[in-house]
């Protein structure tokens, strides 16, 4: 959303980014507008894209409830359940999403999920998830290494 005072013509603009965590903001917008947040094999999302990712992880979190799920008792849709989740990037070779989340449950702000197609109707479930304190620790230990695989 961008917001503009017509009581303060004079002031700058402000601009809210829906689902970008404030150090993202402030690393690559603010201080360093030329870098890119994300490097290659991983690439920001459009909207379109975040939206799906969201709704299809929110469908998976929300199917949890049956008795193969209490039997697992650390599964993804319980560790994930109650959570708000925002998906920020892809790696365009596999089948990964990096989402910031936000749950009382967890204390880590990202997590990685990988998602399977299903055999039966095509859609997609989970497959596993990968939690990350921030965004710094999800660059040093996932983004980076894919990155210098990729350049192998």
């Amino acid at each position: 959303m961008i917001e503009d005072s017509e009581e303060l013509p004079e002031e700058p603009k402000r601009i809210h980014l829906a689902g970008v965590d404030t150090k993202i903001i402030e690393d690559f917008i603010i201080e360093n507008p030329t870098t890119a947040f994300v490097e290659y094999p991983w690439e920001a999302i459009s909207i379109e894209k975040k939206l799906a990712f969201e709704d299809m992880l929110y469908k998976e979190i929300d199917s949890s409830g049956s008795i193969v799920d209490y039997l697992r008792s650390h599964s993804t849709n319980t560790i994930l359940k109650g959570a708000t989740v925002s998906a920020f990037c892809i790696n365009v070779n596999s089948s990964q999403v990096l989402f910031e989340i936000q749950s009382k449950k967890i204390d880590q702000r990202f997590a990685l999920i990988a998602f399977k197609q299903s055999d039966r109707d095509g859609t997609r479930l989970l497959k596993g998830i990968k939690l990350f304190n921030d965004f710094d620790e999800f660059k040093d230990l996932k983004m980076y290494p894919d990155r210098n695989e990729w350049e192998k």
